[in-house]
């Protein structure tokens, strides 16, 4: 099912994504793409890959001859990879790290935020991150939400808010419009533009949610029978334009 994902992401962005690795081969500046619960992400001519306890850095500049540039143990239970700037956002059972890619081929950890053990999906920008906690066999949280952390200092990430969302999954930023897929109960939508107020702006269901991708104004939704693609550009009235079944 991810493969399908992968596949339409893919699609989006032949067009454009071969000039800007090639007008920004030098730099990590320029934000990668993925969604909140991928595993691997690119950022600028480097893909970082995350195991169960280890980050991978390969060199991409020649995409056909991958080269393993760095290998580090970072933790334990590590499930979740998020690009942003010069920054990658990793989520394990435990907490979320933040590790420096200033230089690409050896990131650096520069701060962490633990809490109890739980799924946890990242997502940030300049001054927020943005981390699910969800109940489940694997994960242990003994509650579900949506957990928001102030960044202006990554060496010390500061817990703002908590906000109650049940079976929370991916979720995915746009501005400072935040999208949160709760399964069965729906695609949450909230403004994040004061994090330690946020307000649900409305609930989009039809489909069980479970990762996002905001591209553009454009919104692809990870659903358990396929995709869904949704159009963001009036965040006052979002509109579903095709469903893909898997």
């Amino acid at each position: 099912m991810k493969y399908i994902l992968i596949l339409a992401i893919t699609v989006l962005l032949a067009a454009c994504s071969k000039d800007t690795l090639n007008s920004n081969s030098n730099s990590t500046t320029q934000n990668g793409l993925g969604g909140s619960l991928a595993r691997f992400t690119l950022a600028g001519n480097y893909m970082y890959v995350i195991g169960d306890a280890t980050l991978k850095t390969f060199d991409l500049t020649n995409p056909a001859s991958p080269i393993l540039k760095n290998s580090i143990t970072i933790g334990t239970n590590i499930e979740t990879i998020y690009p942003y700037k010069d920054n990658l956002f990793i989520g394990s059972q435990t907490g979320m790290s933040i590790y420096s890619i200033t230089n690409p081929a050896a990131p650096k950890l520069a701060g962490s935020a633990l809490h109890v053990r739980s799924c946890d999906p990242v997502v940030a920008n300049d001054t927020a991150a943005f981390v699910t906690l969800r109940r489940g066999s694997s994960c242990g949280s003994p509650n579900d939400g949506l957990y928001l952390y102030r960044i202006t200092n990554l060496l010390n990430p500061q817990l703002v808010n908590t906000l109650n969302l049940s079976t929370p999954y991916g979720l995915g930023l746009k501005d400072s419009t935040l999208f949160v897929c709760q399964g069965s109960t729906g695609l949450a939508v909230l403004n994040v533009n004061k994090i330690a107020a946020p307000v649900v702006l409305k609930t989009i269901t039809g489909s069980d949610f479970r990762d996002v991708i905001p591209f553009g104004n454009l919104l692809v939704c990870y659903v358990t029978d396929g995709l869904a693609l949704y159009d963001i550009s009036n965040i006052s009235n979002i509109q579903l334009i095709k469903k893909l079944m898997n």
